[in-house]
């Protein structure tokens, strides 16, 4: 183990010694892994812990990625099939690169000399390989992005009515430059935002509370408190819409790790 990017983690046992794995199986470490979090902390806090794996002289590396002090209630990392609806309203209007579930195939404009990183060709998971992805394929460049409007896709009905003060965290990917400007250069697109809407009554009302027009060409982690938008029910829904408007620019998004949560008793006052 390595020490984690929050500085004031400290590894307790640094090593531990597993003994033999067999090919294909899993076991439980003999140890538990101990980490020393001082209260300064903010619950929440997402701790990631760089790993090395060693056997027979090789080395693997992979880490430990978890927040601080929480209790789940509910974690969608696409890895599996769920109840997600696509065009959801039967209104989308986007031509082609409407929302899907898989793994992203990645593209980029390095062939134009252009550092861009328009589709990524791995999800955020640290083990998975699914995401909620605008044309997942790769294809030449701008064969399969967001086209001539917008794609919508709307979450399972989430329960979360019995929890205390819930945060909704996810990471999303933001993409959208305009290749044919009329100054001749490859521009940022703001009209096209990954907007996220969130309800509390089932679908009948949205309140927006996120509108990403980052462009970062990274995965940006996203947080919101539930209850300064709508009233904690058992009929929490989510809602990602990714637009290309104006028409000619060049649009992608990606959502991963969706993550609903409640601080644990040991972090309230």
């Amino acid at each position: 183990m390595q020490t984690p990017n929050i500085p004031e983690l400290s590894l307790i046992n640094p090593e531990v010694d597993v003994g033999d794995i067999p090919e294909g199986e899993t076991i439980s470490s003999p140890e538990p892994l101990l980490i020393k979090i001082p209260p300064n902390i903010e619950c929440g806090e997402q701790a990631i812990i760089p790993v090395l794996l060693r056997t027979e002289g090789r080395f693997f590396p992979s880490e430990i990625q978890f927040p601080i002090g929480v209790e789940t209630a509910v974690l969608d990392t696409f890895e599996t099939p769920d109840d997600w609806t696509i065009n959801p309203e039967g209104t989308d209007s986007a031509a082609k690169g409407q929302w899907q579930i898989g793994q992203p195939k990645g593209v980029d404009a390095y062939y134009y000399g252009l550092d861009l990183i328009i589709q990524p060709s791995d999800d955020h998971s640290p083990e998975g390989r699914n995401a909620l992805v605008t044309g997942a394929e790769a294809g030449h460049l701008g064969q399969n992005d967001v086209d001539d409007g917008h794609t919508t896709a709307l979450s399972p009905v989430f329960s979360i009515g019995d929890m205390r003060d819930p945060v909704l965290t996810w990471y999303s990917w933001h993409f959208a430059y305009d290749f044919n400007h009329s100054s001749g250069y490859v521009v940022k697109v703001e009209n096209d935002a990954l907007v996220t809407e969130i309800s509390s009554d089932g679908g009948l009302t949205w309140v927006e509370v996120d509108r990403d027009v980052s462009n970062e060409q990274d995965w940006i982690r996203k947080q919101v408190r539930i209850a300064n938008y709508v009233p904690i029910t058992d009929l929490f829904q989510i809602r990602f819409t990714m637009s290309d408007d104006p028409v000619q620019s060049l649009s992608e998004a990606m959502i991963d790790d969706i993550h609903i949560w409640d601080e644990s008793l040991v972090c309230r006052p």
